[in-house]
């Protein structure tokens, strides 16, 4: 995952440690970093896990 050409890119491990973090899959974690999944969304994947 890469956030411009000035950035460098974020590798699996770094990007699972976030993910797990956040109690989010990899993917979601990917969704959520490319603003493809709200703050809402976030909320109502957290409770639908169990989470909050």
């Amino acid at each position: 995952m890469s956030m411009g050409s000035s950035h460098r890119e974020l590798g699996k491990p770094l990007i699972s440690k976030m993910a797990k973090d956040l109690k989010m899959t990899p993917k979601k974690f990917s969704d959520y970093v490319v603003c493809n999944y709200s703050y809402d969304d976030y909320v109502a994947y957290l409770k639908d896990n169990d989470n909050i």
